[in-house]
């Protein structure tokens, strides 16, 4: 009984001791597409060695920005993002830290990270993770200090074209 509860962590012993709980590993919006495919691998191998572990959700977390073109949608949420990831490697994060000044490599750092374009692109993209890590739960942020709330539901609004 009870809600579920989700494991999150970007380090390899967080996903493991998800599968050993038979609990979600919910993978966290600073990895790459290919992290978490990684991560996936070693949580369905690790879960499947647990007599009765047996998760079918993969919940995952993106960053999601739709414009007019992507290179709108770029511009209206780069600042903010920006701004969000810089706090986030201040603080440590180690995916932000790895990157060395954020500002400087930002193109590369939302590369295959997070969900930005216009409505075809995001299309794209939310079935390629649908196609590789199935039906589970999409956390989409939409909303960080510093991006307008018109960006935030006019990106709301196109999602729910794209998702229905």
């Amino acid at each position: 009984g009870g809600p579920p509860i989700w494991v999150g962590g970007d380090v390899l012993a967080a996903v493991k001791r998800a599968a050993r709980l038979n609990c979600p590993w919910i993978a966290p919006p600073t990895m790459t597409f290919r992290e978490i495919a990684e991560r996936v691998k070693v949580y369905r191998e690790t879960i499947s060695k647990i007599d009765g572990g047996n998760v079918s959700e993969q919940p995952i977390v993106r960053e999601v920005a739709i414009g007019a073109t992507k290179q709108e949608a770029l511009e209206a949420a780069g600042p903010a993002l920006l701004a969000k990831y810089e706090s986030y490697a201040s603080w440590g994060q180690t995916a932000t830290k790895e990157q060395g000044r954020l500002a400087d490599n930002f193109d590369d750092f939302i590369k295959d990270r997070f969900i930005i374009g216009d409505e075809f692109e995001v299309a794209d993209e939310l079935a390629r993770y649908k196609d590789s890590f199935g039906d589970g739960e999409f956390l989409a942020r939409v909303q960080w200090p510093g991006f307008s709330q018109s960006n935030v539901l006019d990106t709301i609004e196109k999602l729910g074209k794209i998702i229905t």
